[in-house]
């Protein structure tokens, strides 16, 4: 069954959204009710709900279909281990490699300000700001691969979900159940703010 991904509209929280954030299998609910949520689906996770009687809104769910990887999502992924195995330091921790439409590769490494946080930024953004400076405007497939614990393969953060959305619906490089699967960014982050 696919996992899904959710969102809420409505509610009293800031910027209108709160409420339900949920990761479930195979559920076809279109209202945000707990209960029903319980009897339809299975809850994998539940985060917290700040206050269940502000549920005003409607719930999305958006099927997440794991792929299997290729070749050239694997070279990736193994970019992404060998760059930050040789620039790992006290400012940097993750690596990010891409690969455009036109099949051409950029990566980037996180930069951490301890003194202030808001100045860091993430692997993806310097891949990205990499591909950009050379004229390349779309990404057909993204991977972040973090140093500590062994190395493993992160999900992008919300902030970078919606930033890499700004240059398409590109697949992500996930780890699942510890496995490596590629999933669509649409379907890991279904309502991003839209440009004008």
């Amino acid at each position: 069954m696919p996992i899904c991904s959710t969102s809420t509209l409505g509610g009293r929280g800031e910027g209108g959204i709160d409420g339900v954030k949920t990761r479930i299998q195979g559920c076809s609910v279109s209202h945000p009710d707990r209960a029903r949520i319980r009897n339809q689906c299975r809850l994998i996770t539940r985060y917290s709900i700040p206050n269940e009687s502000s549920l005003t809104g409607v719930l999305f769910l958006m099927p997440m279909r794991f792929r299997d990887l290729t070749k050239l999502d694997l070279e990736l992924v193994e970019k992404a281990k060998d760059l930050i195995g040789k620039r790992k330091s006290k400012r940097s921790s993750v690596a990010a490699v891409l690969r455009t439409k036109n099949n051409r590769m950029f990566s980037g490494v996180n930069i951490e300000i301890e003194c202030s946080a808001p100045c860091s930024i993430c692997a993806e953004y310097a891949a990205v700001g990499t591909m950009v400076s050379e004229g390349e405007e779309e990404i057909e497939t993204i991977v972040a691969f973090a140093y500590k614990n062994g190395g493993r393969v992160l999900p992008p953060c919300g902030k970078c979900r919606q930033f890499i959305s700004e240059f398409g619906d590109p697949h992500v490089i996930v780890q699942v159940d510890r496995k490596l699967k590629k999933v669509r960014l649409s379907e890991l982050y279904p309502l991003p703010v839209v440009s004008e």
